[in-house]
């Protein structure tokens, strides 16, 4: 299921805007020093450029900035309580399933990513 969402978001950005890290890495451990790795691995994370470090549904706006066409959700995601509590319910829902939402994803979705 994280492989499938990181392969889509990749299509939908532009070239070399978002830079996939896998968070079992070194590299992961150097962006988010302060999380064991049990804990990185309950949430996506999204590093900027600055070092400022978000996860979870908290990540989803900063994600969608970088999106082309998807900076009106991303805004309305920070701008409204409503918006961004359904966002985050659907994102944790998404979370404890992705193993059955997984069933049913093609397995070269999960293959690595290069």
């Amino acid at each position: 299921m994280c492989r499938a969402s990181v392969r889509l978001i990749l299509k939908l950005a532009p070239p070399s805007s978002i830079v996939p890290v896998g968070l079992r890495s070194a590299e992961a451990a150097t962006l988010v020093p302060d999380e064991p790795l049990e804990v990185r691995l309950q949430a996506f994370h999204v590093v900027s450029a600055t070092g400022e470090h978000r996860k979870g549904p908290d990540a989803l706006p900063r994600l969608l900035d970088a999106l082309p066409g998807m900076r009106p959700v991303a805004a309305a995601l920070r701008r409204s309580p409503v918006a961004f509590g359904g966002a985050a319910a659907s994102y944790r829902w998404i979370t404890r399933n992705r193993g059955l939402i997984a069933r049913f994803l093609p397995s070269s979705w999960a293959r690595p990513i290069p």
